[in-house]
């Protein structure tokens, strides 16, 4: 039996509302001891990366560009200039690159370096944390649907995995496991795969969608 406290209770539904409070990340995972035997770690800035990303603020600029803003104090992952890292600028062709992903349920994403392949992955992840505030909806999957993902599995090279529960406002980076799939529900959800291929060492990025229960 789980024993919450009435501070946090209370802090929980003063920030999301009563009912609106996210629901725990084992609700998502099917085999929770072997889950917590693959030791899976709490990474403090990405569920604040996540949680700011949930209420980021989206400006229109000219040429089709936006900014992306976090506003309390988290940062975007892998942004080498700190005094930039609470923005995100996104490419004019970043809505309908993620239509395209969208509508095929599995791409490889290739391109040359500094084309902003690996800041659509935040785009993209943006667009499942805060779609309202966006202009446009999301664009429907392969299947026809428009709903978010729940989980996203972030594979970085052969290091590690991040698992974000998007809905439970956390993020697990755990070792990478070949079967570690079968540990999750059969929930709609969004796998990212990161590699560097080549002699140029360009970064390859592989985008599956899972949009229904099997």
């Amino acid at each position: 039996m789980r024993v919450w406290s009435a501070a946090l209770v209370n802090t929980m539904n003063s920030r999301y509302g009563a009912e609106d409070a996210p629901p725990s990340y084992e609700k998502y995972v099917k085999n929770l001891k072997w889950y917590h035997s693959s030791l899976p770690n709490k990474d403090l800035a990405l569920c604040s990366f996540i949680e700011d990303l949930h209420t980021c603020k989206v400006s229109e600029l000219d040429n089709g560009v936006q900014l992306i803003s976090l506003t309390s104090g988290a940062v975007f992952p892998g942004v080498v200039v700190k005094s930039s890292a609470r923005f995100l600028y996104s490419r004019h062709f970043y809505p309908a690159l993620l239509k395209r992903i969208r509508s095929w349920g599995r791409a490889v994403l290739v391109s040359n370096p500094g084309t902003g392949k690996s800041m659509f992955q935040w785009y993209y992840l943006a667009r499942l944390l805060n779609p309202e505030a966006f202009s446009d909806a999301l664009p429907c999957d392969s299947e026809g649907r428009t709903d978010p993902r729940e989980v996203v599995i972030r594979q970085v090279g052969v290091s590690h995995m991040e698992i974000f529960f998007l809905r439970a406002r956390v993020a697990h980076t755990v070792s990478s496991a070949s079967h570690f799939f079968c540990v999750l529900r059969s929930l709609p959800r969004l796998y990212i795969s990161l590699s560097r291929q080549g002699l140029t060492q360009n970064l390859r990025m592989v985008l599956l969608e899972w949009a229904r229960a099997s």
